[in-house]
């Protein structure tokens, strides 16, 4: 099958309307090519085709790699555009995909870090991810990429993090961090790799008390 862009510009639409749009989910929703045909003949293909073929290239032909990819850009930058991946060499996607096919050793990591900086601080495990007043500290250390987005996901199914926070007593700028993460990383992001973290047979609430112990 010939390399012509087409497949990397159905993902790189579709997985931005994944993360904008409240009801379209990319994993579930099957894929209608004839919808996008049209546009791609019509004006991506002269404009930036070449664009989408290097994508292509690069990338594997399977459909949760351009979804993954496009995601992790997204991520970092809502408004991202294809130049940012090939300008960036995939630096963003290889360094993300390495951690997502390790990540059990990758959230023990995570933890270890955060028992690590609790201790450091003079501060109890839950101060870590709990906070009547502000975002709690786990977002932080995810922010300075202390811990993966990984372990964040993770550490939001053990610790429940999202629904500890007091929504109206942030600020402007917390509130927007706060509906990105509720939004954008623990629905949206969390569906395009739930099955990769949550079902590959791993009981995290075991790992973690077997850290805590230890």
């Amino acid at each position: 099958m010939a390399i012509t862009g087409f497949n990397a510009y159905i993902f790189y639409i579709r997985t931005k309307v994944h993360f904008n749009s409240k009801k379209y989910n990319i994993i579930d929703n099957k894929i209608d090519k004839d919808k996008y045909i049209r546009p791609w003949n019509k004006k991506r293909a002269d404009r930036d085709g070449l664009l989408f073929q290097s994508i292509e290239k690069y990338l594997p032909r399977n459909r949760m790699k351009f979804i993954r990819c496009f995601s992790y850009y997204y991520l970092q930058n809502p408004n991202f555009y294809l130049t940012d991946i090939l300008e960036s060499k995939f630096k963003l996607y290889k360094y993300n995909e390495f951690q997502f096919n390790c990540v059990k050793e990758v959230v023990i990591s995570d933890f270890r870090y955060i028992l690590y900086f609790a201790d450091k601080n003079k501060r109890s495990l839950k101060d870590v991810f709990r906070n009547k007043k502000h975002l709690p500290a786990v977002f932080r250390l995810y922010e300075k990429k202390k811990i993966s987005i990984f372990g964040l996901l993770v550490f939001e199914k053990m610790f429940n993090i999202s629904e500890h926070i007091n929504f109206e007593k942030l600020d402007f700028l917390e509130k927007e961090k706060y509906i990105f993460y509720v939004e954008k990383v623990f629905d949206k992001f969390e569906k395009i790799v739930h099955n990769g973290i949550f079902e590959i047979g791993i009981d995290w609430k075991d790992v973690i008390r077997n850290l805590y112990k230890g």
